[in-house]
C-alpha cells in the first residue's frame, strides 16, 4: 500500500545570524526572501552592537558580494567590524550553517512543520535559547 501527501506551495521563513564561539546568537526572522538590502540592514544592526575588533566570517552568497553589500564593508571597518570571505563551496567551515543544520534537524521537532504558525513559534522558542538550552560545541 502507497500513501501519498498531495504537495503545495507554503510560505517559508529564512534565517539570517551570527553567532559566536560562546553560542551567543543574534537572530533575524524573515517570512520572505533575504535580499541584499535585508543583509545589509542586518549587518548594520549588528554592527551597532558591537564594542570590540570583531570578525565575521560568511560564505560566498550572492547577497553578501553584492555591490550594495560590499560598499558597506568599508563603512564597516571603521567601526572594526571585518568580513572573512570563505571559499567558495566550504560549508562545513561556516559554524553558523552547523547552527542551521542542528535547529533544523535535531532541535525542531517532526510535528513543528505540522502549520506554519507552529514553526514560526517553535522556531523562535529554539532561536531565543540557543547558547541556553541548546549549544554545540564547536571545541
Amino acid at each position: 500500500m502507497n500513501a501519498y501527501l498531495p504537495t503545495s506551495k507554503s510560505k517559508r521563513l529564512n534565517v539570517l545570524g551570527f553567532l559566536n564561539k560562546n553560542n551567543d546568537l543574534f537572530s533575524y526572522v524573515f517570512d520572505s526572501s533575504i535580499t541584499s538590502e535585508v543583509a545589509v540592514a542586518c549587518f548594520q544592526d549588528f554592527v551597532e552592537t558591537v564594542t570590540k575588533t570583531t570578525v565575521i566570517v560568511i560564505d560566498n552568497a550572492p547577497i553578501h558580494r553584492s555591490e550594495l553589500f560590499t560598499e558597506k564593508i568599508k563603512e564597516w571597518e571603521k567601526q572594526n567590524v571585518f568580513l572573512l570571505y570563505l571559499p567558495p563551496y566550504s560549508p562545513e567551515f561556516n559554524k553558523i550553517e552547523i547552527l542551521w543544520k542542528h535547529i533544523k534537524y535535531y532541535w525542531l521537532s517532526f510535528d513543528t512543520y505540522d502549520s506554519f504558525q507552529n514553526l514560526q513559534e517553535n522556531l523562535n522558542h529554539v532561536l531565543s535559547k540557543v547558547g541556553l538550552e541548546y549549544r554545540i560545541n564547536f571545541a
